[in-house]
């Protein structure tokens, strides 16, 4: 008998946050517009370039010298 509850609370949950996601990131309902980071396909390239470069350097925090 509960478990119906439970499991309908958990469905009226989960269509509630993605509905509030929907209207907020996707309908901009406070304003504001999307980033030209996001949009820019040439930035895209520029930053999977730079990320798929080779030799990656990088030490843990205590082990960097500059």
């Amino acid at each position: 008998m509960s478990g119906k509850y439970i499991i309908a609370g958990l469905a009226a949950s989960f269509a509630i946050a993605y509905g509030s996601d929907v209207l907020v990131a996707q309908k901009k309902v406070f304003g504001g517009t999307t980033p030209r980071t996001v949009s820019d396909k040439e930035w895209w390239e520029a930053t999977d370039k730079k990320f798929q470069a080779w030799p990656r350097t990088v030490a843990p925090q205590g082990l960097r010298w500059s």
